[in-house]
């Protein structure tokens, strides 16, 4: 074999042998680099607050009463393990009795009457409400935004009704449990004298319609404010408004004037002062669970539209 043809076999060998070699270099697989996530992106685990709830939301089950209960147990032992409970109820069995005393001894009433006397005693329960019902809800949402509880909350598969409902059960069973310890006045009433039991059971109704009312409406304005104290001033200032209203029933049946009678419609006061005489009126039945219904229904519509 020539020199010019050893040459040539030599070049041919060493290409054969380098194509393998560049061609398992090509096939090598790249290793990938990781994204690197922002501080945002890994809060709460590693995940965002926001991406959590919507998908807590998108996973929620229908209602359900299990939850409503659940949320209900929660707050009551938060009121029941603090002196919040305690303070409300003592606070306003000393406010009635002492009110009621105050009617008895200032000679405001018969005591040979025993129906006069508690018409005199329920009268004055509306504005016993207006203070004390928006010291029990002010800190039902207020309260959750303040110490940033609130998202974590709503990260758990409930609805936002369930969520509502629950504590507006745990604040109406603190006021049904203080109404029910106020039973001992009309016992002691029926001591001085006959008692006719329709209108005592008239008037607890109503009582018990109003601060169910009463409740709605203030628990909705808790949810508006993180602050306990401002959602306690526009809780009473809404709910003294109303209340005023129904003084100018009156002047309403003198100018017979239509948008005032609307108003002291609208008033609680009006509906409540037929229950005070032990009078139960299916319209003023229907006002109030209306009154009701519609402040939750705000009050789930406010949740619902956080802003996280």
């Amino acid at each position: 074999m020539s020199e010019p043809e050893k040459r040539s076999d030599l070049l041919k060998s060493s290409f054969s042998a380098s194509a393998p070699a560049q061609a398992s270099k090509k096939e090598e697989p790249q290793t990938a680099v990781p994204a690197v996530k922002s501080p945002s992106e890994v809060e709460y685990g590693g995940e965002h607050a926001e991406g959590m709830v919507q998908r807590a939301r998108s996973q929620t089950p229908p209602f359900s009463f299990a939850n409503v209960y659940a949320i209900l147990s929660k707050e009551l032992k938060q009121m029941f393990f603090s002196p919040i409970a305690y303070i409300f109820i003592g606070v306003f069995l000393f406010t009635t009795a002492a009110m009621y005393l105050w009617v008895v001894e200032g000679g405001y009433t018969d005591l040979e009457i025993g129906e006069v006397q508690l018409r005199t005693y329920f009268s004055f329960w509306a504005l016993y409400y207006v203070i004390f019902i928006p010291s029990l809800t002010m800190r039902t949402w207020a309260e959750e935004k303040k110490q940033r509880t609130l998202e974590l909350l709503f990260c758990y598969p409930l609805r936002d009704s369930e969520v509502v409902f629950g504590k507006y059960l745990a604040s109406l069973t603190i006021l049904l449990l203080a109404i029910a310890m106020t039973f001992p006045v009309p016992l002691y009433v029926s001591q001085l004298g006959a008692i006719d039991t329709g209108p005592v059971f008239g008037a607890y109704l109503g009582v018990a319609l109003m601060g169910i009312a009463f409740l709605a409406a203030g628990t909705f304005f808790s949810s508006l404010f993180s602050s306990q104290i401002v959602s306690f001033i526009v809780s009473v200032a809404f709910l003294a408004i109303f209340w005023i209203l129904g003084a100018f029933s009156a002047v309403e049946r003198t100018l017979s004037n239509v948008g005032l009678y609307f108003l002291t419609e609208l008033s609680p006061e009006t509906h409540f002062s037929a229950f005070a005489k032990g009078i139960v009126d299916t319209n003023d039945v229907v006002f109030f669970v209306s009154f009701t219904i519609f402040f939750l229904f705000l009050n789930v519509v406010a949740v619902g539209s956080r802003k996280w």
